[in-house]
């Protein structure tokens, strides 16, 4: 399994927005997002929710060229809490 930490600023509760979700998949994913095992995606603690548009730019340019359901079945959303608008974000 990849562990991929996601680097948000600390004072960040709610996570929001397809341009941040981009930025930080450009910052966080690009090289580390591996297509053929598991890949956890630690969050902060600190962040209370994240929602589906974040998810949306997260992994619009993955999404070019696999699936909703191949990204969802190798991701990992941590601490599970957060996960609950994956889901919606990748199939919207």
């Amino acid at each position: 399994m990849s562990q991929i930490k996601i680097e948000v600023d600390n004072n960040l509760k709610v996570i929001a927005g397809n341009p941040y979700g981009r930025e930080i998949y450009e910052k966080c994913l690009i090289g580390k997002f591996n297509f053929d095992e598991k890949n956890e995606l630690i969050f902060p603690d600190s962040v209370r929710i994240v929602c589906s548009s974040f998810f949306q730019g997260l992994f619009s340019e993955i999404l070019k060229t696999h699936s909703p359901d191949e990204i969802y079945n190798i991701v990992k959303i941590m601490p599970e809490r957060l996960e609950k608008n994956l889901k919606q974000g990748l199939y919207e």
